[in-house]
């Protein structure tokens, strides 16, 4: 299930979830999401969170007293990679 966690550093991150219990979350491939103005329009701007390896699956656990709110993504008309050779 794709997710959007917003943590209280003020992060928005974006990434397939794993695990979810009462203590932690873990992600997969966490995207850290940014929305910016551009030609005085909206537009979200998103980077890898952790910039590691690009060939390997990013694994984050990430404590539950860090996050402020987590919800599911609807991706009906998303078409995701299945690699990460994008």
């Amino acid at each position: 299930m794709i997710i959007i966690i917003k943590l209280s550093s003020g992060d928005t991150l974006l990434g397939k979830q794993f695990y979810k219990s009462n203590d932690r979350i873990t992600i997969i491939d966490p995207l850290k999401m940014e929305f910016i103005n551009f030609h005085d329009a909206p537009a979200m701007h998103s980077t890898f969170w952790i910039p590691l390896s690009s060939k390997e699956e990013i694994s984050v656990d990430i404590d539950m007293s860090h996050v402020i709110i987590s919800v599911a993504v609807s991706y009906t008309h998303l078409t995701l990679p299945t690699n990460r050779e994008v």
